[in-house]
């Protein structure tokens, strides 16, 4: 009998541990420069730069021009919401280094396309101490 409890409750803390992970909430990310997944000439590359320290991201079209934009971005349900003070991106966390734009905001000087990957390259990819 003790045997069949023993198991019983192995079996419900399995399945608790289990569905914690469903939300999506604890999917870890990676700082650093994520760019955009695609056939695009090396200094013309859209970008993502997250830095998780400070809650705070740059997106730009590309490494050469000087406008971009700024803000700061939530985590939740598996989901990056990066705000800036023009729109919001929304980004699904696919795992640590690759970010999938799902939403591209209203911002008509980007208009980057939605499902688009954007990939952290290892060299690029750190985390804060």
């Amino acid at each position: 009998m003790k045997r069949i409890v023993f198991f019983v409750v192995c079996f419900a803390l399995l399945l608790a541990f289990s569905a914690c992970g469903l939300n999506g909430s604890d999917v870890s990310l990676t700082s650093g420069i994520y760019y955009m997944d695609g056939d695009y000439e090396d200094p013309k590359i859209p970008y993502l730069q997250l830095d998780l320290e400070e809650n705070s991201f740059a997106l730009g079209r590309e490494s050469m021009m000087s406008y971009a934009e700024y803000g700061s971005f939530k985590i939740t349900n598996g989901k990056l919401k990066a705000k800036s003070q023009n729109t919001t991106f929304v980004f699904e966390i696919k795992d640590a280094t690759t970010l999938i734009l799902i939403d591209a905001g209203n911002d008509e000087y980007f208009q980057l396309l939605e499902n688009s990957e954007f990939v952290c390259i290892a060299d690029l990819c750190y985390n804060f101490i």
